[in-house]
C-alpha cells in the first residue's frame, strides 16, 4: 500500500460519528453528520486522552493514533498524536517489527553487507572495480529476547531498497539500511506498539547517550502461510526534534553488547530504575548545570541501588557504630526533655530522623564505586584529569564534595561550581555506565573501549 503522512477517513467516538483529517502532525475531527451538531457541544463535550485511537481511512484501511490528547474544539476534536500506525485492510495484530536504517545503520553497520574477499577495485585502469554483496542470511545475527515479558528472536542484518514500485524523493537504489526485527512468539495487538517502540528506543538512547536519536523506519508484518515475512502496516512516528549522529564513532555498536542484549534491554526498560542522566542532545551532554547535576545523582543512586543491594549493610562498622552513638545521644536528650520542652524534643527527633538516612549516602556510594571501578577507569581518568588542575587532596576528598554539592543544589544553594565538582559529576555518569555493563554480564575489557567511545 502507498505510504502517506496524510490520512483522512471515519472514526467513533463517545458514541458519535466523525470524520478526521490528518496532516502529518495534527489531527482534525469534526461530527460527520451536520444534524448531530449541537450550539453546546462543546460544554458537553470533554478532553480525553487515547493510547490509542483507531480509525478506517478513505481506502478502508485500519489506522490507529498513538498517545492522543483530545481537545475539544467546537464540535469536534484536536489532537497532535505522537504519530500512527496504518495497516492493511483490517488487520490490527502484527507477529513483527522492523526498525529500518536511522539510529540502526550505526548500531550494526550497513557496510556488513560488502563481500570483502571477492570485492575488487581497478585503481590503474580507469578506477572502475567490482563489488559483492553478502546474501543476507549470511549477515544477520539473531538472539532471544524478552520485550515487556513478551518472548521475541531479535535479527540484526542489513538489506538493500526494494524495487521502485513506488518512486519515493530520497530512494536511493544503492543505498543499504541496517534493520533490527523483533519476531514475536504470539500475535501482538497494536496497542503495545508504543511499548515495544519505547524499549528499542530506551536502549538505543544507552547506547548512544543521547535522547534525541533518529529512530528510523518502523513496518509491521505477519509470518505467512510460506513462514516468510510480509508487510501488512506502515507508520508515521513525530521526530521533529530529533537529529542523525554527527560522530558515527560515539556510539556502543553491536559487537560490545549483542551477547548480552536480552539482559541490557531489561535492565534499561527497568520501571523504577532512573536513567534521566542521558542528555536530550549533544551540545547538552557536553555541559554541566545544576539541573543536570541534581539528575545525574538521583540517577547514580538509583542505578547504584539497583546494583548494590546489600552494600549498605556491608558499610564500615565503624560508621554503624557512630550513627547509633549519635542516636542514643538524642533519645537520653528526648527523655530529658520529656514534658518540659516539646520544642527541643522535636528538633531533635528531627535529627534522628537525618541520621538514620545518613548511613550510607552519596558520598558513600560514590566512594564505593571508586574502590570498585578503579581498574576500569584508568585510561577514562588520566584522559580527563589533563583537563583539570587538580590536587591530590582535592581528588582525595572527591567523594564528600560530590555529595556535599548535591546538598547545596537541593537546598536552592547557586554556589559556583569547581573543577572537582565537574570531575566527579563526569565520573559519575561512567560509574552508572559501568554498573549498568557490569550487571548485563559484558566483559571488562568491552566496558572499558565502551566508555571511551561514548563519554
Amino acid at each position: 500500500m502507498p505510504r502517506s503522512k496524510m490520512q483522512s477517513g471515519y472514526m467513533e467516538l463517545e458514541g458519535k460519528s466523525y470524520i478526521f483529517t490528518y496532516d502529518g502532525e495534527l489531527l482534525q475531527l469534526v461530527p460527520k453528520e451536520q444534524s448531530s451538531i449541537k450550539p453546546y457541544d462543546f460544554l458537553a463535550n470533554k478532553n480525553i486522552h487515547l493510547e490509542v485511537l483507531e480509525g478506517t481511512t478513505i481506502g478502508f484501511e485500519n489506522i490507529f493514533f498513538l498517545n492522543c490528547f483530545l481537545k475539544v474544539n467546537r464540535s469536534g476534536y484536536i489532537a497532535k498524536p505522537s504519530g500512527f500506525v496504518c495497516f492493511d485492510g483490517n488487520e490490527r495484530c502484527f507477529d513483527t517489527i522492523t526498525f529500518k536504517g536511522g539510529i540502526i545503520d550505526y548500531f550494526y553497520r550497513p557496510n556488513h553487507i560488502i563481500d570483502e574477499k571477492n570485492t575488487c577495485y581497478n585503481y590503474f585502469s580507469g578506477g572502475g572495480g567490482e563489488i559483492k554483496l553478502r546474501p543476507f542470511d549470511e549477515i544477520s545475527k539473531e538472539c532471544e529476547v524478552e520485550v515487556d515479558g513478551k518472548k521475541a528472536n531479535l535479527v540484526l542484518s542489513v538489506t538493500l531498497p526494494g524495487e521502485p514500485i513506488n518512486m519515493q524523493v530520497d530512494y536511493n537504489l544503492g543505498k543499504p539500511k541496517s534493520i533490527l526485527k523483533l519476531c514475536f512468539e504470539e500475535k501482538i495487538d497494536v496497542t503495545y506498539f508504543r511499548t515495544i517502540y519505547m524499549w528499542i528506543y530506551n536502549l538505543m538512547t544507552f547506547v548512544n547517550f543521547r535522547k534525541n536519536i533518529r529512530i528510523g523506519e518502523i513496518s509491521l508484518g505477519k509470518i505467512n502461510d510460506k513462514g516468510k515475512n510480509a508487510p501488512i502496516a506502515y507508520t508515521h512516528i513525530i521526530d521533529l526534534d530529533k537529529e542523525d549522529i554527527v560522530d558515527i564513532d560515539q556510539i556502543i555498536g553491536y559487537y560490545f553488547v549483542f551477547d548480552h542484549i536480552n539482559d541490557l534491554i531489561q535492565i534499561v526498560n527497568k520501571k523504577d530504575l532512573n536513567l534521566l542522566f542521558i542528555p536530550k542532545n549533544l551540545k547538552s551532554g557536553k555541559y554541566v548545570t545544576p539541573e543536570s547535576y541534581m539528575i545525574c545523582c538521583t540517577s547514580f543512586e538509583s542505578v547504584f541501588n539497583y546494583v548494590f543491594p546489600n552494600a549498605k549493610t556491608e558499610y564500615s562498622q565503624k560508621a554503624n557504630e557512630v550513627k547509633e552513638e549519635f542516636l542514643q545521644f538524642i533519645e537520653k536528650k528526648d527523655e530529658e526533655y520529656k514534658g518540659a520542652d516539646s520544642k527541643k524534643r522535636k528538633e531533635f527527633k528531627k535529627y534522628a530522623d537525618m541520621i538514620k538516612l545518613l548511613d550510607f549516602g552519596l558520598g558513600e556510594k560514590f566512594e564505593h564505586c571508586q574502590t570498585k571501578f578503579d581498574k576500569l577507569t584508568v585510561s577514562y581518568r588520566n584522559r580527563v584529569l589533563m583537563k583539570f588542575g587538580l590536587r591530590q587532596e582535592e581528588i582525595n576528598d572527591m567523594p564528600n564534595k560530590f555529595a556535599k554539592m548535591r546538598n547545596l543544589l537541593m537546598h536552592s544553594s547557586l554556589e559556583e561550581m569547581e573543577d572537582i565538582h565537574v570531575y566527579a559529576y563526569t565520573l559519575a555518569r561512567v560509574y552508572i555506565y559501568i554498573m549498568i555493563m557490569k550487571q548485563a554480564k559484558i566483559e571488562d575489557n568491552l566496558i572499558i573501549q565502551a566508555i571511551d567511545l561514548i563519554l
